[in-house]
């Protein structure tokens, strides 16, 4: 699924939606929310601490005991984590969504880092995909 936008005017529409945190879907008419407001709400979380939360409870569960550590003693081994998550904050389709997760999976597969290869201290893809799940299907009433 590929949401892009066809013309100049519902580019408009979309960049004024965007202002009250809305961005315009496939059919001009029905308004979707970004992958951000929908954690929010879904979690009931403020917006200001939706990288801090979401980055939280989708890391693997032995990850999450020494994240607060590592994070201290090396503070860029979780910069590909807190950049995808800076990504899918706009996303407004699951589908995108989906390609951004999969571009995440591509650089951990590259990756030669010792504790973000073989040991998973970073964020699962999986957690990731089942909040898009919970979210977006929460958003359609699903």
């Amino acid at each position: 699924m590929v949401c892009q936008v066809a013309n100049q005017s519902e580019m408009e529409a979309q960049d004024h939606s965007r202002v009250e945190g809305r961005r315009g879907g496939l059919d001009g008419g029905s308004l979707a929310r970004e992958f951000k407001d929908l954690f929010c709400a879904y979690t009931n979380s403020p917006r200001e601490k939706f990288e801090q939360i979401l980055f939280k409870r989708s890391l693997y569960p032995h990850a999450r005991l020494v994240a607060p550590i590592l994070m201290r003693l090396k503070p860029g081994l979780f910069v590909e984590d807190f950049a995808v998550i800076h990504e899918l904050a706009n996303v407004d389709c699951p589908g995108v969504f989906q390609m951004e997760v999969s571009r995440f999976y591509g650089r951990n597969v590259r990756d030669r880092s010792l504790l973000r290869k073989w040991m998973l201290i970073r964020l699962s893809g999986k957690r990731l995909l089942k909040w898009k799940s919970k979210c977006f299907s929460e958003e359609s009433g699903i």
